[in-house]
């Protein structure tokens, strides 16, 4: 079975990724086919010809697939040993990835359904009003970021949580400080002018730090 890789022109979004895909599967002798909004990239596995392919490609629209190669795509794709197999982290691992085209049921579970398909997916997360999938799994990051992507959606960054635990604990004991001497200047300040005006002993002063 012979794996062909084009490069897409003109493809601007999600939904044109989708109508290019039905439309070469549409073709005869085509045994799977799949887009890459994010690189731009159909590959197909079949033994239809690349004209047929172009031609499926540029009748729905203003697009252009152009050949790259694909005979020893699927060897390449196998490349992987055992002993990398083995390598691979058994450890479970939490990522939060920002996706910014993550805004709708649809679209979460367009991911969801792709990182199914990810060998070592413990648990997900998918927020769409915040644009942030956290994912628990056990294998490589790298093949979670290429599910991610290979459906349609770019990934932003990731979203650090452990390690910056400590910063905003700091942040936030600054930030209650400063509330307190915010409250504590204009009590002094209050204090001195009854001492100044009044007489009266300022004992607000004697107890502040």
């Amino acid at each position: 079975m012979t794996k062909k890789i084009f490069k897409i022109e003109g493809m601007h979004c999600a939904s044109c990724a989708r109508n290019i895909e039905n439309s070469v599967k549409k073709l005869k002798d085509i045994k799977s086919c799949s887009v890459n909004f994010a690189t731009k990239k159909l590959y197909v596995e079949g033994e239809t010809n690349e004209e047929e392919i172009k031609k499926a490609v540029s009748k729905i629209g203003d697009y252009k697939a152009i050949y790259e190669n694909g005979e020893n795509a699927e060897n390449k794709n196998n490349e992987k040993s055992e002993e990398e197999d083995v390598k691979e982290s058994k450890e479970n691992k939490t990522t939060t990835f920002i996706i910014p085209r993550l805004d709708n049921p649809h679209c979460a579970m367009t991911i969801e359904n792709a990182l199914k398909k990810v060998n070592g997916i413990k648990n997900m997360e998918l927020n769409i009003n915040m644009h942030k999938a956290k994912i628990i799994y056990s294998g490589e990051k790298i093949k979670v970021r290429e599910a991610i992507i290979d459906a349609g959606y770019e990934i932003a960054g990731e979203e650090k949580v452990e390690e910056d635990i400590d910063l905003i604990e700091m942040q936030k004991a600054k930030k209650r400080m400063w509330i307190a001497w915010l409250f504590a200047i204009p009590i002094a300040i209050i204090g001195i002018l009854f001492e100044r005006i009044l007489g009266i002993e300022n004992f607000i002063i004697k107890i502040l730090p």
